[in-house]
């Protein structure tokens, strides 16, 4: 009597690696360790041996590759935090987001008075002007 193994769908973790990767992308520069764009083709290149040892049935090498992609993604997002969390007492602020520009800005000095902005171009296109 053989005992057949039947293992979980792999798409799901692929999905919320790319996910995870995506998240990365979006950050603003000043929060990413190295270039942007360097996790999400770590991520994808990892991705590609995984899929074809998990489908060859090599699935220890599959674990460990993923294993590593998942601590890759950690140790980023790890950075990124500490660079968030560093960067609060010293009032560091991004300016502009990577992609588009924000709706309102915040700035706050060090004197204690906040000033909140609206640019131009989105003020004017409120209903209520």
């Amino acid at each position: 009597m053989s005992i057949q193994i039947v293992r979980e769908p792999r798409w799901p973790a692929f999905v919320a690696m790319l996910a995870a990767a995506g998240v990365y992308l979006a950050l603003p520069a000043p929060l990413s360790l190295g270039p942007s764009w360097l996790l999400l083709l770590v991520i994808v290149l990892l991705l590609i041996p995984i899929v074809i040892s998990d489908r060859r049935g090599h699935h220890n090498v599959a674990r460990i590759l993923t294993l590593a992609a998942n601590i890759i993604i950690t140790i980023a997002m790890i950075a990124s935090l500490i660079h968030l969390v560093t960067g609060i007492p010293q009032h560091l602020e991004v300016r502009r987001p990577r992609f588009g520009s924000p709706i309102f800005s915040y700035s706050h000095s060090g004197t204690g008075s906040s000033t909140l902005a609206v640019p131009a171009a989105r003020a004017s296109a409120w209903p209520h002007e």
